[in-house]
């Protein structure tokens, strides 16, 4: 079998059914589509076990970081950047459900009444079948997800409150800058 690419590159994990009923996954990245014989759970999970995670250990810590959710974001990466994936739906729905990255979506806008489109910062763009709203509620939740990991990964005594709601502002905007910068250690 083909080496599996590593995901913590990919826009989109896209589920694929070919002809005869096989499935695959195409991993949509910057400006390449590549095809694994893999449905896209069982290449997650393969990504998963290279960081000492799993689905299941990945649906558990979402579900304690963010209370009871069935279409959970998963933190693919930790360092040296955070790359957190989402589903666009359940992840029962094996041949529909997309999986995206939060660091490499430069925008999303509906196509349709039924269907959004997820513009990437590469030359590939695609249709997801979820209406808009649902798409940015789940976009907005991973958004939070990654705002809590990484303020987790910082110290706390360091931060005041207001510091850390102005830091969870800066990584929902940017969501490539996570310096954090205290002139007077002292006085936090």
């Amino acid at each position: 079998m083909k080496e599996i690419p590593n995901i913590s590159e990919a826009m989109a994990i896209m589920p694929f059914t070919a002809e005869y009923g096989e499935q695959y996954s195409i991993i949509v990245q910057d400006d390449e589509l590549i095809k694994v014989p893999l449905t896209n759970l069982k290449v997650l999970d393969h990504q998963l076990r290279y960081i000492g995670s799993s689905m299941k250990g990945a649906k558990e810590a979402a579900k304690l970081v963010l209370g009871s959710t069935s279409m959970f974001p998963i933190v693919a990466k930790l360092h040296p950047k955070i790359e957190i994936l989402f589903p666009t739906e359940s992840i029962r729905h094996t041949t529909t459900c997309v999986f995206l990255s939060l660091n490499r979506i430069r925008d999303i806008k509906p196509y349709s009444k039924t269907s959004s489109i997820v513009y990437g910062y590469g030359a590939n763009d695609i249709v997801v079948p979820v209406p808009y709203t649902k798409l940015k509620k789940r976009y907005f939740e991973a958004q939070k997800y990654f705002s809590i990991i990484f303020l987790n990964q910082q110290p706390n005594t360091y931060l005041k409150a207001a510091q850390r709601k102005l830091i969870i502002l800066k990584c929902a905007e940017n969501r490539a800058s996570y310096e954090v910068k205290c002139n007077n250690p002292k006085d936090h």
